[in-house]
């Protein structure tokens, strides 16, 4: 037989070794395999766990409450032809080995990837969602406390992992699609990390897309600075720069140029970004002096009829 499944990245389901869904009767049901779940050695005691779920009751109806809750547990999960999946004693409850939690599951493929490209990337799919989003309980702040914390605690794993694999493929290739894919799955755990921005805007312009480069850009430039008051970093704004710089004069993305060899093997030197938009000084300048030369020969020539003997009247009577 497998194992019973908690699943708690992203939704709130509980599956028995076969496969079935289970719909257990009250949410703190589930709330206390949860937190089983999470726990050292997956073992609890039962007064922690009262004070957890029922923190408005006294010592003696919180330890009635467990108790209910366990039997509840155990008459719902007994139907299935599996072994008990719950222990417990006078003083602690604990789940048996026959379980398994998602995001126990993700937290341990991040810990066995190091620094395996593939590893790390599967490990990264395991994380599907935050934990036990869209879950809370009616008056039971101390676990709405618990849950906020080990949130951002996995949450800052997924981040760190993500991070970690936009280096490594960034080193191997960069800007490919995978590292494209890797960094929007970034900026939805974290908004504001430029480096997986870069590695957005860099996509889109190495897939010659240089508007939605420049969109992107513009886009992250105005939530920094409605949400946190500050302009990107250097590095980005010269990488929005350069994109709409080479827009702007038709030139073609660094990791798209083919180099075209002469006879000596050698490549052309690079066109610097806006130089194909300045001509050469020295036609311009012999195009401004046309007028001031035209502006002496109008008068030589006059000067040149008259002492011919042409005057305006005798030219006149010619016609």
């Amino acid at each position: 037989m497998g194992n019973w499944t908690l699943s708690l990245l992203g939704r709130n389901e509980l599956r028995a070794p076969d496969g079935t869904p289970i719909m257990l009767p009250t949410r703190k049901s589930f709330a206390l395999l949860a937190y089983l779940a999470c726990s050292p050695e997956r073992a609890a005691a039962r007064a922690r766990l009262a004070a957890l779920l029922w923190e408005d009751a006294d010592a003696e109806q919180g330890r009635l409450h467990v108790r209910k809750a366990l039997w509840t547990l155990r008459k719902q999960l007994d139907g299935f032809d599996a072994e008990t999946p719950i222990a417990a004693d006078v003083d602690s409850i604990r789940l048996e080995q026959n379980w398994s939690a998602d995001s126990a599951m993700f937290e341990n493929a991040v810990a066995s990837a190091g620094d395996d490209p593939a590893l790390l990337d599967e490990a990264c799919t395991r994380y599907t969602g935050d934990f036990l989003s869209d879950f809370a309980l009616r008056k039971a702040p101390a676990f709405d406390e618990w849950v906020a914390i080990e949130r951002q605690r996995l949450r800052n794993i997924a981040i760190w992992a993500l991070r970690r694999l936009l280096d490594l493929q960034d080193a191997r290739q960069p800007a490919d699609a995978s590292t494209m894919a890797t960094a929007l799955r970034l900026v939805t755990l974290d908004p504001y990390d430029e480096k997986a921005h870069r590695a957005i805007m860099d996509g889109h312009r190495r897939q010659r897309r240089a508007a939605a480069a420049i969109a992107h850009y513009q886009d992250f430039r105005s939530r920094l600075a409605g949400a946190l008051g500050v302009e990107p970093e250097a590095e980005t704004t010269a990488l929005f720069e350069d994109i709409a710089g080479r827009r702007r004069t038709g030139g073609t993305p660094q990791a798209e140029s083919k180099p075209v060899l002469g006879s000596s093997d050698r490549a052309p030197r690079p066109v610097q970004p806006g130089s194909e938009m300045v001509r050469p000084a020295r036609p311009l300048a012999r195009k401004r002096r046309w007028p001031w030369i035209a502006s002496l020969l109008v008068p030589l020539y006059a000067v040149a009829r008259l002492g011919a003997g042409e005057t305006p009247d005798r030219r006149a009577r010619g016609r």
